[in-house]
């Protein structure tokens, strides 16, 4: 199974590109493979409603150019799920955004769920994925660590007790019952803070890659009722 990774941002290397797909390797079915697609303009980070926006234009482009090139499905690697609504109106394959995956899994294990993430100040477009996903009456809190994105990249040992502090007082405080991940740099750390407070975390980009095999597996596609193709569209959206 060929799976797309839409990197929506200017500022991840190629390095940091290629560890992230090792974690996604982790929990994806053996005989599934991975492409990169990374914007060619656009935000350097998603940190905002307005980041979100300036990034949409390449999402659409690059959802069109997977399935130009035979991609099963394309996964969008930001959990405040960029353009995805309107990717799918583009294309028939499935367009996973990351958020709205890890709520859906954790719509399934829990009554209800805390977002983790490094800064809630900067976590409007996570907040909008679960109004959007009908999700949000579900979020009892969002809770930040107060850690940078280069920081939760680089102090993994940090990381996890500062999660593990919110999450003990998401518990206590919010009546938490499980966690979901909103920030793609704490990919790969889910099982080790399920370890340490018995409660489950949902990593979203593992989820977002069990989604789409799951989709294309079962040969499902979008409603046009829901997800009606445009009228009129530009060449470089054209399949």
């Amino acid at each position: 199974m060929e799976l797309a990774v839409i990197i929506p941002v200017l500022a991840m290397s190629d390095e940091m590109i290629r560890a992230r797909i090792e974690l996604l390797r982790e929990k994806a079915l053996p005989t599934t493979q991975f492409h990169i697609y990374q914007s060619q303009r656009g935000p350097g980070a998603i940190e905002s409603r307005c980041d979100r926006q300036l990034a949409g234009d390449e999402v659409m482009r690059l959802s069109c150019q997977a399935q130009r090139d035979g991609c099963a499905a394309a996964i969008v690697w930001c959990a405040g799920d960029p353009a995805v609504d309107a990717a799918r109106e583009l294309v028939d394959i499935p367009v996973i955004g990351t958020g709205e995956a890890g709520m859906l899994f954790a719509y399934h294990l829990a009554q209800n769920f805390c977002l983790l993430t490094g800064d809630e100040d900067l976590a409007a477009t996570s907040y909008d994925v679960a109004v959007r996903s009908g999700l949000g009456r579900r979020m009892v809190s969002i809770r930040g660590i107060q850690m940078s994105v280069e920081k939760l990249r680089t102090d993994r040992e940090a990381a996890l007790e500062k999660l593990a502090q919110v999450a003990e007082e998401a518990v206590r405080q919010d009546g938490a019952h499980a966690f979901v991940f909103g920030c793609l740099a704490l990919t790969g750390m889910g099982e080790a803070l399920t370890e340490r407070i018995g409660l489950p975390v949902v990593d979203s980009a593992h989820c977002a890659v069990s989604l789409a095999e799951s989709l294309v597996k079962m040969g499902l596609r979008y409603s046009r009722r829901t997800y009606a193709a445009p009228p009129v569209l530009p060449e470089n959206l054209r399949l």
